[in-house]
């Protein structure tokens, strides 16, 4: 097989085998970023839904101030919790898609280089 040919089926193993898996492991913490403000907001507008129905119930004899800071707590809570997962992660997702990216690079020159030594060795012409 010519050089270019092994160059070819190498940078395919190394994607089908290697990044294949960390791409697939790096769709789970997008997954977990896009999920997570989404809950955070569902709790946000439960809590919001509860405290307006307070107030509605309550339109005749007053609403409790402090039940309905109860119901606007709640909400804004889930909305910081789910801020509060999804932040780190896309700094890390971030940091993975770098490194995933540096390790590819670096990959493709050590082979690079072994496919040019190697080729080199069975043609004759040495690399010092």
């Amino acid at each position: 097989r010519s050089p270019v040919k092994i160059r070819r089926l190498l940078a395919e193993k190394f994607e089908r085998d290697v990044l294949a898996d960390l791409e697939y492991r790096l769709s789970w913490i997008n997954t977990i970023v896009k999920s997570a403000p989404m809950l955070g907001l569902l709790g946000t507008v439960v809590g919001m839904i509860n405290a307006f129905g307070k107030i509605a119930a309550a339109s005749q004899t007053g609403a409790d101030p402090s039940k309905l800071a109860n119901d606007i707590s709640f909400a804004l809570f889930t909305t910081a919790l789910g801020l509060t997962i999804a932040i780190p992660l896309v700094l890390a997702g971030a940091m993975i898609n770098v490194r995933i990216g540096k390790l590819q690079d670096s990959v493709q020159h050590s082979v690079g280089e072994f496919l040019d030594d190697l080729e080199a060795a069975v043609t004759g012409g040495g690399r010092a």
